[in-house]
């Protein structure tokens, strides 16, 4: 994966969205993502607005650390509300108020390599892609906690082998979009962990859609939370809702 950064330089004044949701973030965190956040808006020629969705937040960690961002030269928006609702319906929020002809979709953290977001980029511009998203290989899966590595690797059974879908790795946090594929995410209805499979089904229902798979490689030393019971049951549920909804 050796996308170039030069790529964005032949589409100037075009603007890219990046959309971000967070749940109680670190203390910390507004430093960590202006440092992983710069190189990508340094090189691009792209207007570039950050849209954060603070998804009901209570650890006193985001008001304090918005005010550096703001000072960074680049638009930012943030969209606030107190109930915690999920990450589905977060990014929802934050693609909603979008303007971009482009999108990209991370986590606070900015978990993926730098290279893994140009290539999402190369994909929209170069490819025409309507959505970019990621697929994580082997080594994403020796360093994280072994709930998520069982949900990963049996969803991405299921959805090869079982529901045949363009993608086998459908809850990668790293994407991307175009107007088109802004459409289709926005017809989205779960509201946490399996959103994103919910999308690539109604996607895959587009004959005109584009939908390209990228590889994309983790950043070193990223830590992963483990799933709780308690959070894999809902998601459960939500599965046989995607299933019974979208799969004929």
């Amino acid at each position: 994966m050796n996308a170039d950064p030069s790529i964005t330089e032949n589409i100037i004044g075009q603007q890219l969205d990046i959309v971000i949701p967070m749940y109680n973030p670190p203390k910390g965190w507004s430093s960590v993502l202006i440092e992983r956040l710069q190189p990508i808006i340094e090189k691009t020629n792209h207007l570039v607005k950050v849209i954060l969705v603070n998804d009901g937040s209570n650890n006193g960690n985001v008001i304090p650390e918005i005010d550096l961002l703001s000072k960074q030269g680049y638009e930012i928006v943030v969209i606030q509300y107190i109930q915690n609702h999920g990450k589905g319906y977060a990014l929802r929020q934050g693609v909603q108020q979008s303007s971009g002809q482009y999108l990209l979709l991370t986590d606070i953290d900015i978990p993926f390599t730098e290279e893994s977001m140009w290539a999402i980029l190369s994909s929209l511009e170069l490819h025409k892609a309507d959505l970019a998203l990621g697929q994580r290989d082997d080594s994403y899966y020796e360093n994280i906690p072994n709930s998520r590595k069982r949900m990963s690797k049996w969803l991405s059974v299921v959805n090869s082998k079982i529901f045949r879908l363009p993608v086998k790795d459908t809850q990668c946090g790293l994407k991307g979009l175009n107007k088109k594929g802004k459409e289709i995410f926005l017809q989205t209805t779960i509201n946490r962990y399996l959103f994103d499979l919910e999308m690539v089904f109604l996607a895959s229902k587009k004959k005109d859609l584009k939908l390209i798979p990228v590889p994309v490689i983790l950043r070193p030393g990223i830590q992963l939370s483990s799933m709780r019971l308690k959070v894999i049951l809902p998601e459960l549920m939500n599965f046989f809702k995607i299933v019974l909804k979208h799969w004929n």
